[in-house]
């Protein structure tokens, strides 16, 4: 296992426990208070080893309010038009959540390898109990891609962000997450292919206060992590690289 892609899991890491109380569309003004959640493949196992096989299984990734605890991963096949079935139609799945940094995300490794299944994931806290939107495995069509050289940022500051349309027909947002170390500088959504850093005015949502935006300084080494995602929450392409100013 190289030294590069332990780091690149790393930052994976950081990056998702930044992306899950924004994933979701329907919910992303309030994403704090909702257990909010993701399907996708990536190419190697947590620890950055070859996956036992070398396939691939589909995984869920789960954020969770802060006062919720555990979290269950439930799943149904897809009802004959395709749709998310009825709740009572959904069996809980015998796995435990594998926390990522600290328990801030966890992650459920399934044994799908090749099936368009729906998923929910459940936690409970307080005396409630709360569920994500359904959430849909298109592992079926081919797994997510990933790249460290999707998303190509100029040298210029402010910094300029650019990438390729989305390879996915039923794409429905960009989401890009610039960080350094455990420092978010700024979370965005946009329906373009490039955004330059600091500029607000024509994003549909970004995940933090705009007017307490750091800025980038010359001379610095800084992390992003870029995310196609779809209208079912299948994240169709990753990006995960460093890059300096």
């Amino acid at each position: 296992m190289s030294h590069s892609l332990k780091k690149q899991w790393m930052l994976f890491g950081i990056a998702m426990a930044k992306l899950f109380p924004f994933l979701h569309k329907s919910k992303m003004a309030v994403g704090d208070a909702m257990v909010l959640s993701c399907t996708l493949t990536m190419p190697t196992m947590l620890d950055g080893t070859d996956w036992p096989g070398g396939k691939r299984p589909l995984l869920v990734m789960f954020r969770a309010p802060k006062d919720m605890t555990g979290g269950e991963l439930w799943v149904a096949p897809p009802k004959p038009d395709g749709t998310a079935p009825e709740r009572d139609a959904f069996k809980k799945m015998d796995l435990p959540p594998m926390p990522l940094l600290g328990g801030a995300a966890f992650i459920f490794v399934t044994d799908n390898y090749d099936k368009r299944l729906w998923y929910i994931v459940r936690c409970e806290g307080n005396n409630r109990v709360q569920e994500a939107d359904p959430v849909l495995s298109k592992i079926n069509v081919g797994p997510s891609g990933f790249s460290t050289e999707f998303v190509a940022p100029d040298e210029d500051l402010p910094t300029t962000f650019g990438w390729e349309e989305a390879p996915n027909p039923d794409h429905w947002i960009h989401f890009l997450v610039v960080s350094q170390g455990e420092n978010l500088l700024s979370g965005i959504y946009t329906r373009h292919t490039e955004w330059t850093f600091g500029q607000f005015g024509d994003l549909p949502y970004y995940i933090h206060d705009p007017m307490r935006t750091e800025k980038m300084k010359p001379g610095q080494t800084y992390e992003l992590m870029y995310h196609a995602v779809d209208n079912d929450g299948w994240v169709s392409m990753s990006c995960m690289r460093q890059f300096s100013t």
